[in-house]
């Protein structure tokens, strides 16, 4: 199989002002992206994606992202991916799928988010049966993560999430001209918890919690 080597503008732009002495940064962020459900065609599709030590063909060079992570889906499926807006070592819990992050060229690889005590044993590691069904809650910290997306009715683990210090909601906002066409992402605007206001053409509610406003309209 040929490699997939994806370069990105920015990362082309980036290594450009390196190289005339304008920055001084590590331009690539390296990472596995592959996925072996194929269910998911945002990522490259790999059989061998779910192995525990892969080290496969599907590759991506971004100059966005500087995080890679390890998705672990509900359905056993894996996805591994270039994320942007979190933190080495950093877990994120969703009902669907549990996510871990880690920083360095290739790092989404020889894992399955053992750290974040994700129920499915590794090669040196064994969960006993009780924990196969617990799932762990988000745990605010000192920001807060949003979905991020305009006209996306659902969300799924390849939709854009968003986290800054200075969100103290995240917010959902229909556009009821359409009936169906959802905004989400990130305020700095106080609300209670499962607050919604309807306006002439529009309803918001807001939430408190990482990852909060992913519910969905009818």
């Amino acid at each position: 199989m040929e490699r997939q080597h994806v370069l990105g503008l920015p990362w082309l732009i980036c290594c450009l002002l390196t190289i005339r002495g304008l920055q001084q940064v590590d331009c690539t962020s390296s990472c596995y992206e592959c996925t072996d459900d194929q269910a998911y065609t945002d990522f490259p599709y790999d059989p061998d994606c779910g192995s525990f030590g892969y080290h496969g063909d599907s590759i991506l060079d971004s100059g966005i992202e500087d995080m890679c992570s390890i998705v672990i889906l509900n359905s056993g499926g894996i996805i591994r991916r270039a994320n942007r807006g979190f933190s080495d070592g950093q877990c994120r819990y969703q009902p669907s799928y549990t996510q871990c992050f880690c920083a360095g060229a290739f790092c989404n690889t020889n894992s399955f988010c053992g750290q974040c005590e994700y129920p499915r044993p590794t090669p040196s590691t064994t969960y006993a049966s009780s924990t196969l069904t617990t799932m762990k809650l988000s745990t605010p910290g000192s920001s807060l993560s949003c979905y991020s997306c305009i006209d996306c009715p659902t969300v799924d683990v390849s939709t854009p999430v968003v986290e800054d210090a200075s969100f103290v909601t995240c917010v959902s906002t229909v556009l009821l001209s359409s009936g169906t066409e959802v905004v989400r992402g990130g305020s700095d605007e106080d609300h209670t918890d499962g607050e919604c206001l309807q306006h002439s053409e529009s309803l918001m509610c807001w939430c408190s919690s990482d990852l909060c406003n992913d519910g969905t309209f009818p």
